[in-house]
């Protein structure tokens, strides 16, 4: 796995830095390419689950 751009609880990076972008109405939100790179942005839960299940998962496939 390689999750990129994680959210969530005690997030310091993303959410706070759009979050302020946007309570400040004299900035502009920054999007990357000018809005038309897309970012997927994964929850750390989602992340978390996700191992745990890749751990204890009786079967391995491969892919």
């Amino acid at each position: 796995m390689r999750p990129r751009a994680l959210f969530g609880p005690y997030d310091r990076v993303i959410l706070p830095r759009i979050l302020t972008q946007l309570q400040d109405m004299r900035q502009q939100l920054c999007l990357p390419g000018g809005g038309k790179t897309q970012i997927d942005l994964t929850y750390v839960l989602n992340v978390v689950q996700a191992m745990m299940l890749a751990t204890t998962t009786a079967t391995l496939v491969l892919g």
